[in-house]
């Protein structure tokens, strides 16, 4: 996961003094899920901020990507891409065409990484699209979309690529309802409305898909605060819902900003790590500086759920903005 994180002593969120504090460092951070431990990744380059993070497990030997973001130093968009294998050797991934951030990304057939969508160093919206040949070290052109898409959603779903809401350049903030799907097969896009209800909220950090363990159903995971009455409403849509820790949803009546990835989907026992941005600190632990993560335990077949607290130290408390797992 890609974290925000203060480089001294504590959670800059929970100072009131900001002047004794200096700007938060991104960094990457790897969380077992079997053993309970922490542990920070350093690479020999800087992690670009709001760069996004992917897993591939289907390619022979398991690898992780960094795509995109900003320039540390400058602020400025970039078109980097950065691989490390299981055995934790980076190296240099073939850059993307055009440098782009807070874009779609998504992980499609297990060697080929789909891009789409994001703004540039000009803060004009995006609708250019690539796909990333893993084995090969190649970016091929996609279509453009029909519209333009910042801050966008992207997602796999019955082997299609999905780019979901976002924002055009005049309309900045105003987050559309629609989507569109790339379909490998055809090599076209396809626009879908109503995928997206909330026009004030990013479905970027507050959903997550996870395909079942039969391959053939994609659940789309919505984490929701006023919203869901909302959500509720609206008979045309089949959902279940599960209540949330205080501690994820926060005492504000709005929806908390989470991050939020499966852990694996194995017959009927799915797991999903939650971690919040605005909790309410009310989960008191002598472990955790802040309101640690969770990971939802659901079985499937009966919609039982169980929420575990994970001890999180003080050097890994920032919110991860990309999350992505792998399973070794």
């Amino acid at each position: 996961m890609i974290h925000d994180d203060d480089v001294i002593t504590s959670n800059q969120k929970n100072q009131t003094q900001h002047n004794t504090h200096p700007p938060l460092q991104y960094g990457l951070t790897m969380y077992n899920a079997t053993y309970q431990t922490w542990q920070r990744m350093i690479p020999n380059f800087e992690i670009p901020i709001f760069c996004q993070c992917v897993t591939l497990q289907s390619c022979g030997n398991s690898k992780l990507m960094l795509l995109g973001g900003w320039d540390p130093k400058t602020l400025e968009p970039v078109s980097d891409v950065s691989v490390l294998d299981i055995i934790k050797r980076w190296k240099k991934g073939a850059s993307m065409s055009v440098a782009r951030s807070f874009f779609a990304c998504a992980v499609v057939g297990g060697t080929k990484v789909y891009v789409a969508g994001g703004h540039d160093n000009q803060k004009n919206a995006l609708k250019s699209a690539q796909v990333y040949d893993v084995d090969k070290d190649e970016w091929g052109v996609l279509p453009e979309m029909e519209e333009e898409r910042d801050e966008c959603m992207g997602m796999c779903w019955d082997d299609r690529f999905w780019v979901v809401s976002g924002y055009g350049t005049g309309t900045q903030g105003r987050f559309r309802s629609d989507g569109e799907c790339f379909d490998p097969a055809t090599a076209s896009w396809s626009k879908f409305h109503n995928l997206w209800p909330f026009q004030s909220l990013s479905p970027k950090c507050n959903t997550n898909s996870t395909l079942k363990s039969s391959g053939k159903q994609c659940e789309w995971l919505w984490f929701l605060g006023n919203e869901q009455q909302q959500f509720e409403h609206e008979e045309e849509r089949r959902c279940s819902i599960v209540q949330l820790p205080n501690s994820v949803t926060g005492t504000s009546s709005s929806s908390s900003c989470v991050s939020v990835t499966t852990l694996g989907d194995h017959q009927c026992n799915q797991k999903v790590f939650v971690m919040s941005g605005n909790g309410s600190s009310l989960k008191k632990c002598n472990a955790c500086e802040s309101e640690g993560a969770f990971v939802l335990e659901r079985d499937t077949s009966n919609g039982n759920t169980k929420w575990h607290h994970v001890h999180t130290p003080l050097a890994f408390s920032g919110f991860p903005y990309s999350t992505s797992h792998l399973l070794i």
